[in-house]
Formats: C-alpha cells, sequence, structure tokens
C-alpha cells in the first residue's frame, strides 16, 4: 500500500506527506530509510506517525497541501472530505470499504477459486469488519447474486469466475463496483483506473 501511494506520487514530481497507520507505522520507517539511502534529498518523502484525529486531521486541513489520498473505512473518508473542502478545496481520491464479493459459478474451476478467493477475503454481508471473517452464501440464478452484491453500500471490488464469458458479460454491466476480477483476485495493475476488468481463461460457450 505504501508504494502504491508513493510511486505515482514521486514520478509525477511532487513530496509526500504519508502518515501511516498508527498499529504499523515501523514498516513505513523501514521503506523511508532504503528510500534515503537510494538517494532522495531531504523532505521529499515525510513519514508521520500519530493518531487520524490530530496527524490525520492536520493533513487533510492544511492549506499547503495540494492532493489527499486515502485509504481507509468509509467513516474517516467523510471526515478528510469535508476537511478538503473547508480549507483550499484540495482534490481528494478515497479508497474506502472492503467488500470484496466473490462469485463463484458452479463451471468454475473450482480449486483454483478456492486457492484465489477466499484466503484473501475478509467480508460480511453488510458490514466493514478488518478481521478474518468470512460469509458464505449459496445462489440459484446469477440475478439473485447480483442482486445480494449490489446491495450494499460498499463497492469497492467484486471477483467472479467462471468459464462463460456470457456470464462475464453480464455482471460487468450488472454489477455496481469500482473493479471486476475475472478468474483472478485483487490483479489489477499500478498504470490501471480503479473501474477495470481483468478477465483470465475465459471462453465462449
Amino acid at each position: 500500500m505504501q508504494a502504491w501511494k508513493l510511486g505515482p506520487t514521486l514520478v509525477t514530481g511532487n513530496v509526500v506527506v504519508m502518515k501511516v497507520a498508527e498499529q504499523t507505522p515501523l514498516t513505513s520507517f523501514y521503506v523511508a530509510n532504503f528510500m534515503k539511502e537510494a538517494g532522495f534529498p531531504p523532505g521529499v518523502i515525510n513519514i508521520v506517525p500519530g493518531f487520524g484525529p490530530t496527524a490525520g486531521a492536520a493533513i487533510a486541513s492544511h492549506e499547503d497541501v495540494d492532493k489527499v489520498a486515502f485509504t481507509g473505512s468509509t467513516e474517516v473518508g467523510h471526515f478528510i472530505q469535508v476537511a478538503a473542502g473547508s480549507n483550499n478545496l484540495k482534490r481528494v481520491t478515497l479508497e474506502l470499504g472492503r467488500k470484496r464479493p466473490n462469485i463463484i459459478m458452479m463451471d468454475a474451476d473450482m480449486d483454483w477459486a478456492v486457492e484465489q478467493a477466499t484466503l484473501p477475503c475478509s467480508s460480511t454481508k453488510k458490514e466493514e469488519i478488518f478481521g478474518p471473517v468470512m460469509q458464505i452464501l449459496k445462489f440459484k440464478t446469477i440475478e439473485e447474486v447480483v442482486g445480494r452484491v449490489n446491495n450494499s453500500k460498499y463497492g469497492l471490488a467484486v471477483a467472479a469466475f467462471t468459464k462463460d464469458l456470457d456470464k462475464v458479460n453480464y455482471l460487468s454491466q450488472a454489477l455496481q463496483a469500482g473493479t471486476l476480477c475475472v478468474n483472478c483476485y485483487g490483479v489489477v495493475g499500478a498504470q490501471s483506473p480503479l473501474a477495470a476488468t481483468r478477465c483470465q481463461s475465459v471462453t465462449e460457450n
């Protein structure tokens, strides 16, 4: 996640003030030390430890910050958007909510689907839970599963496992999600927009 934020920012000639999660600051300091050794000038990469209501709020509301990119909860995203809008109207990119349904059709390669879809998944039906929790629901029709997936305020990403191209095309139009991964999970290149469809091993009937 740190590399995902740092890379595009630095290659476009910007400096970074990164407020890292208070639960895991040490890995960020470790990466920053490597970047210092690589020769980045002082002040280009700034790692700020601290809590959201203090350190995070200061960044979101600071007049000299032109852009805020945040990954985390929807609740905090609301605070950031308000803070950014009430000052210098800075640009904001928010990646909020971790609802990532995995739709596994009967014709899918089950071993591959289990390997790709269930291990990294942590989601419940409608609540955002940051932990190793998974809910498995059966469905009879593709319309039924689309209705379930869309019946949530979260729409970050969905994965679908099937060998049927018609089903893929239907899901890509019917699902309300920023990203649809097909027969894989989380395989989106850094250069791709968030709304991307990736397909692998899908054949027409």
